[in-house]
């Protein structure tokens, strides 16, 4: 499954997910479908680009659920109307993926859920960001020798008279203006001493001098957060790519889960 999880979570998060699957035989046995299932929730309705190393040849989503064929053991296999659990079964199958059952406390499940859902939509971020082409002058023609056209005087346009009294846009009654969206996650405080923490997936720390750099986990959102020193503590505050779910992930790795 190494080459799903490097096309879906990238190749810093294969790389942590693979480690931790080595590591752990109870981790491995979770990691694999927990990541499909994230995978899939993270799709758009439609025809379902289908990532290297998936088992599957076709797959749509819509409010029904989900619609493939695959290949299992040679054989072609289709479902319809199919929950996530269904097609993450049908993917592990094929893969010749065991899921088993896991003897892990559900508070390091859910910790670890939100790495890989990060890892997911960081992923997923990087990958809709158009690339410049390798050779943007490549197979260009050389242009001939043009002459100088004879200028043109251009014609003099009288704006537009503004006729309402007072240059004020009129308001339609009893219609209010719409408030705008608060998307923005509010500030997160961090003591010196959490800091210093190391996150519990990838091992690695999160803060140099006093600034949020991020770990493999967290280092795609890291540009999007801005450090301030206040006092003892340090204040972390995030623009519009982090969501929710994105702050809950982080405050459980700094504050362990509270």
């Amino acid at each position: 499954m190494l080459k799903f999880f490097q096309a879906v979570l990238g190749a810093n998060g294969a790389t942590v997910m693979e480690a931790l699957s080595k590591a752990s035989e109870e981790l491995g046995n979770y990691l694999t479908p927990r990541i499909i299932v994230g995978w899939l929730r993270q799709t758009d309705y439609g025809d379902v680009e289908i990532p290297d190393g998936c088992p599957l040849s076709k797959l749509s989503k819509n409010g029904y659920g989900y619609f493939g064929v695959g290949s299992i053991e040679g054989v072609d296999y289709s479902f319809q109307n199919a929950s996530e659990e269904h097609v993450t079964a049908v993917i592990a199958v094929a893969s010749k993926q065991e899921i088993k059952p896991v003897e892990v406390k559900d508070v390091d499940l859910a910790r670890l859920a939100k790495t890989i859902d990060l890892l997911l939509s960081a992923n997923k971020l990087h990958k809709a960001i158009p690339k410049a082409p390798a050779n943007q002058y490549e197979r260009t023609q050389t242009a001939s020798n043009l002459q100088p056209e004879e200028p043109i005087q251009p014609e003099a346009v009288q704006p537009a008279r503004n006729k309402t009294k007072g240059n004020k846009i009129p308001q339609i009654p009893g219609l209010k203006k719409p408030k705008p969206l608060d998307i923005v996650q509010k500030p997160l405080k961090v003591t010196k001493s959490e800091a210093t923490k190391s996150c519990d997936v990838c091992g690695q720390r999160m803060f140099l001098n006093d600034t949020f750099v991020g770990c493999t986990c967290f280092k795609p959102l890291a540009k999007n957060v801005k450090t301030s020193v206040v006092q003892n503590d340090l204040l972390l505050t995030f623009d519009s790519d982090w969501d929710q779910d994105s702050v809950l992930a982080l405050i459980g790795s700094l504050k362990d889960g509270r």
